[in-house]
């Protein structure tokens, strides 16, 4: 029809026909159309049963006579009516087509003869339906020049010019009728060419008030006189598809789904209706769901989490997302998907094509913010109005780096330290603070004043990231009350990126305050050494300790000596001047040295207790005489002894110490000397 419409400039059609096949949106309702082409089809050889075709025949002839045969180009006829859905956006036809005008919607005209009009090889004038929807049916083996802007398909066999309709009519009659004969031996074996269906197009998603229309099946046989019986089965027939038997329309009773099932392959018969004989054997077709966009874009996977350092630099690459469109890719822009940022922005931005989210603004900051909530719209028809669309959150948060130098919360700490402290245990903590995470916080203390760093250590927790101050030297309340450390804490992987932001460092001042601890006595020497004639009376005095308080409130100290075994004392202290004395006479010679422990306790706390030990040496006195060995013991001489041989040596012990020991050998002079013997002293 369309190319009928197309070319009627150059025809010499009634205008009443012209101005039916131009309308793009109106069946041809006039009444004299169908009875004009009866009239030129019973011309042509054709026998209706009606009367009133035959009464119109002269008229119809005549007036179709009219028509120059030279300037009618050839159109291209098809057995099959189908509906337009609706017109390809931008004048866009399917693929195949070669024009670019669009059918009107559920046009159809009914055996316009021409004179350049070719017969089929049945022998009789077919109906022709011109298939008028988004694409029609095509019968493989017909042929035409041109073809208009939708594929149709053609009932038309072979193709014979016509100069003269009344000329030619009982020459086309006896020709049709020779080949009508030799065309019925071979029905039983093949389907004609005519009855061969490729396929139909049918819009989904229809929800008119009646059915919806999908086309025509027509058989040559089909003389109109509801003898012939059309017959569809396949998938969907007679529950979905529904077929006038008459008149061969098949409609779809249901709403379709493309996306559920894109098509239907369904088999056409048509049989006598009075005999059940097969007219036309059984020819496969398909019934295509055109698509329409009633699939919006989704994110199946959705929502989706992404990370992104801070601080990076704008169009850093963040995440790709990926909608997917159920329609039919392959058909118009039903699936062409364009994204967008719904929220998100000023520091976030999407390509349209990609769905890559990328960092539209620099120096983001963790700290200050660290998650965002983007919010990415697909809509299809590439964006258009009216385009479907769906959306999806990408949560996204930024990953630290270190940028964030550590920071005392304060320029000067106290801390209090009792003088009494042990060395190498803690004796306080310190923490720097990082806002940075993991790694990028840690960091590292030190003391930089070297005096402070000679009595104390710090040393990191790594894990609380905490500085731990010990002692090296005990404190000592009544010499040095307080001390000051410097501390440094600095980071112990610093980033050379960031460096332009500063020294990854921080310093602070630690007071560290002495406590004064009620502390024991202390005397005035580590341990005494003392000593005392022996013999000497009891309570002769050996010596004196001493021992004060050194706190500040210099509490009185008594004295004690130490006697756990409760053995016999020799000595004895006084209990508030320290003196020493001895209990009893003392023999050197039985006990040189005496070892004694002094206690000092305060009279305020008697529990803070102090010892020392003393020592004290028993002196000689030359209190023993010497003892001869051997004494008066006979001496055997021989008589042949010579003068001043040594018959004799005599030995002598003093128990005395050092001078008191020493003795000397002589005769006494009560005794009378002998002359015969001599004595030496050798000392």
């Amino acid at each position: 029809m369309s190319y009928l419409a197309d070319h009627k400039s150059k025809t010499n059609f009634p205008s009443t026909v012209l101005q039916a096949i131009s309308s793009s949106n109106t069946r041809l309702k006039l009444q004299h159309v169908p009875k004009l082409i009866s009239n030129v089809r019973q011309g042509l050889g054709y026998k209706p049963n009606s009367n009133q075709v035959a009464r119109n025949t002269s008229n119809s002839l005549n007036r179709f006579s009219k028509l120059n045969p030279k300037t009618n180009p050839k159109p291209r006829f098809g057995s099959l009516s189908e509906p337009q859905p609706r017109a390809f956006p931008n004048s866009e036809a399917l693929p195949g087509t070669k024009t670019n005008f669009e059918l009107a919607p559920n046009t159809k005209l009914s055996s316009l003869s021409s004179p350049n009009q070719r017969s089929n090889s049945s022998g009789t004038r077919n109906p022709t339906y011109y298939n008028v929807g988004l694409a029609s049916l095509s019968n493989p083996k017909s042929h035409s020049k041109l073809r208009p802007s939708s594929q149709t398909i053609t009932n038309a066999k072979s193709h014979s010019q016509i100069s003269n309709p009344s000329f030619r009519t009982s020459f086309r009659t006896q020709r049709n009728q020779t080949k009508l004969l030799d065309t019925d031996k071979d029905s039983h074996h093949r389907p004609k060419r005519g009855w061969i269906w490729n396929q139909f197009f049918i819009l989904e998603e229809h929800i008119g008030p009646e059915p919806q229309y999908v086309g025509k099946l027509h058989s040559n046989s089909d003389k109109g006189d509801g003898s012939v019986k059309y017959i569809l089965s396949g998938e969907g027939a007679g529950s979905i598809f529904i077929i006038d038997e008459t008149s061969g329309d098949i409609h779809a009773a249901k709403s379709l789904d493309r996306e559920s099932k894109s098509q239907y392959v369904l088999h056409a018969r048509a049989i006598d209706r009075w005999t059940n004989r097969s007219l036309e054997a059984e020819s496969e077709f398909i019934i295509k769901v055109q698509d329409v966009n009633d699939n919006a874009p989704t994110f199946p996977d959705g929502p989706f989490s992404a990370t992104v350092p801070e601080m990076s630099d704008v169009g850093t690459s963040v995440f790709q997302v990926t909608a997917s469109d159920a329609d039919d890719p392959t058909y118009g822009n039903s699936a062409k998907i364009v994204y967008s940022i719904l929220e998100g922005q000023p520091y976030f931005s999407v390509d349209p094509k990609t769905g890559v989210i990328r960092t539209a603004m620099s120096n983001m900051d963790r700290e200050t913010r660290d998650h965002y909530a983007v919010v990415i719209q697909a809509k299809d028809m590439a964006g258009s109005v009216g385009g479907l669309s769906g959306s999806t959150t990408v949560n996204i948060t930024l990953t630290d780096v270190n940028d964030n130098p550590p920071k005392f919360s304060q320029k000067s700490y106290q801390l209090y330290v009792p003088e009494l402290a042990p060395v190498g245990k803690a004796v306080g903590r310190i923490r720097a603070n990082d806002e940075d995470e993991g790694q990028n916080a840690e960091m590292t203390y030190s003391i930089t004043n070297p005096d402070a760093a000679a009595i104390f250590t710090i040393t990191t927790d790594t894990d609380r990231r905490e500085g731990i101050i010990s002692l090296k030297q005990p404190l000592n309340y009544e010499k040095r009350k307080v001390h000051t450390l410097n501390i440094e804490g600095s980071n112990t992987y610093p980033d050379s990126h960031f460096s332009h932001l500063g020294p990854f460092k921080d310093t602070t001042s630690l007071r560290v305050i002495v406590g004064d601890v009620d502390e024991p006595p202390v005397f005035s020497m580590d341990y005494y050494i003392m000593d005392v004639y022996e013999n000497s009376p009891a309570g002769t005095q050996v010596g004196t300790v001493t021992a004060v308080d050194p706190d500040s409130t210099n509490s009185a100290v008594r004295y004690f000596i130490e006697n756990e075994e409760e053995r016999p004392l020799y000595f004895n202290i006084g209990v508030n001047n320290g003196i020493i004395r001895t209990t009893q006479v003392l023999d050197r010679e039985e006990t040189a040295w005496h070892n004694i422990t002094v206690m000092a306790a305060e009279v305020d706390n008697p529990r803070m207790v102090s010892h020392v030990p003393v020592t004290i040496q028993v002196l000689d006195v030359n209190d023993n005489i010497p003892a001869i060995s051997g004494g008066n013991n006979a001496i055997i001489v021989c008589e042949s002894t010579k003068h001043g041989q040594v018959i004799q040596t005599i030995r002598a012990a003093d128990l005395d110490n050092f001078a008191n020991g020493k003795f000397s050998f002589y005769m006494p002079p009560e005794h009378p000397a002998n002359p015969n013997f001599t004595l030496k002293d050798n000392g």
